[in-house]
């Protein structure tokens, strides 16, 4: 029997790698003095005051479950409460190597009780400890994001994905989520494999906690690098890091390892002609709005935009809204009316647009610029959003559009100011007229669209 537990204490250890081994070596020791052993005391001084009360006793508790079962596989009592390196060991495997079965149970050990208020407890504390852990990664320090104001969002956004799409409650995401909801270790499990943002911050939070150089304490493209085109000190974003995380994590793999800001209101100027030059044939862009009651959204360009004369796009396309609630909101398939711009057209509309039809779409800017409206009865047809606005006409002083993704070579040429401005001057109406005659535009087939890969 007790080479089982010899055996188990191996397979710990070669979760990490030999630089991995000796820090958690280094860990465990600066925990428990240099003792074989370590109780709460010792693990409460170490670990506060960034992590609170409550997660060190249920840290401690996990712990020393490790531990009861590792003694009861030897058929023998625990003789205290006190943690060994190999229990240790074993707890940072499981939290940062281990599988998401591994980690819904680590979750569940996390609650005095596996309900929503107690997950959420724990969900807020995991996104104020992934905060501090990534204010020094140069992702982060690329950016000048506002203060945090989106975690109790997000939580809600994660929780209505465990309690209501897995069929647990029937509410809509803007109602209050019941606190009756109990789960399971199966439903955790499976609610990780459908929100891997979850794991990517627990990672992030607890690597926070237990600092092992040699092991990246950050997700690839968890969080873009963010080139502000300006001075990074005039480049404010309303925008703050779980929010921008949040967009991220929706977009396409190849798209998420940095954003360019192309337009924004208070550097560029409130003109839609300007943030027309500034967005035109620049690729894949996240567009994002804040109106004047505080209500924040937007959406995903998969494809460049472009002055057109009906709606284009492709079904990589989405909307979002980021406060007062957080949410994606996907193509149905009901129509292609993925997304449109114009301006300077008498027959036809001038404005930008995402989802649902001319007059009534799921988002749109004025070519006046300021306003807008979103309008779903009760929702649009393309996208499957609510109204994202707090009313469906809306007026904003805030709009920003970004680039995503690393900048194609082909986006260098069309950087020339002249051959922008030919774009923009593109006789729309006369395109359309002939379109309808049924006259082939043999040029339209040099104008080749970024392919993307498949989205999550």
């Amino acid at each position: 029997m007790g080479s089982n537990g010899s055996r188990a204490g191996d397979s710990d250890r070669s979760l990490f790698n030999g630089r991995e081994n000796e820090e958690v070596d280094i860990l465990f020791k600066n925990i428990s003095r240099n003792e074989e052993t370590f109780g709460l005391t010792q693990f409460k001084e170490f670990l506060q005051p960034k992590v609170s009360d409550y997660l060190c006793v249920r840290l401690h508790h996990y712990m020393k479950s490790i531990a009861t079962g590792e003694n009861q596989s030897k058929k023998s009592p625990p003789k205290s409460d006190r943690i060994s390196r190999i229990c240790f060991a074993h707890s940072l495997g499981t939290i940062f190597k281990g599988t998401n079965d591994q980690k819904a149970k680590f979750l569940i050990s996390l609650m005095v009780e596996a309900k929503v208020d107690p997950l959420r407890n724990v969900l807020n504390e995991t996104l104020r400890l992934a905060d501090l852990g990534l204010m020094s990664v140069e992702e982060y320090l690329s950016w000048n994001f506002q203060p945090k104001f989106t975690d109790d969002q997000l939580v809600n956004h994660f929780l209505f994905d465990l309690v209501v799409r897995d069929g647990r409650q029937q509410c809509d995401v803007r109602e209050k989520l019941s606190s009756d909801a109990v789960f399971t270790p199966e439903d955790i499990e499976k609610w990780l494999t459908r929100m891997p943002l979850v794991v990517h911050l627990m990672e992030l939070a607890f690597h926070y906690c237990f600092p092992i150089r040699g092991s990246p304490s950050v997700s690839p493209h968890l969080l873009p690098h963010c080139d502000p085109g300006v001075a990074r000190s005039a480049a404010f974003t309303t925008l703050d890091f779980l929010s921008v995380m949040f967009i991220n994590s929706t977009l396409p793999h190849t798209l998420r390892s940095e954003w360019r800001l192309l337009y924004c209101c208070s550097l560029h100027g409130a003109s839609f002609a300007t943030m027309l030059k500034k967005i035109v044939n620049e690729g894949p862009t996240v567009l994002v709005v804040k109106d004047r009651d505080g209500h924040i959204f937007g959406g995903f360009a998969s494809e460049s935009w472009m002055p057109n004369a009906h709606f284009y796009g492709s079904s990589h396309c989405f909307l979002f809204s980021l406060k007062p609630i957080m949410d994606v909101y996907y193509p149905t398939g009901y129509n292609s009316n993925f997304i449109y711009v114009n301006q300077n057209q008498q027959t036809l509309p001038n404005g930008l647009g995402m989802g649902g039809q001319w007059g009534y779409a799921g988002l749109w800017i004025n070519d006046t610029f300021g306003s807008g409206h979103s309008k779903a009865g009760p929702k649009c047809t393309t996208y499957n959003s609510p109204q994202l606005s707090s009313t469906a006409e809306f007026s904003f002083d805030v709009m920003e559009v970004w680039a995503v993704g690393q900048k194609q070579s082909g986006q260098e040429e069309e950087k020339d100011p002249k051959k922008k401005s030919g774009l923009l001057k593109m006789d729309v109406e006369t395109k359309a007229v002939l379109e309808m005659a049924g006259k082939e535009q043999h040029s339209d087939g040099f104008q080749e669209r970024q392919a993307l890969d498949n989205p999550i």
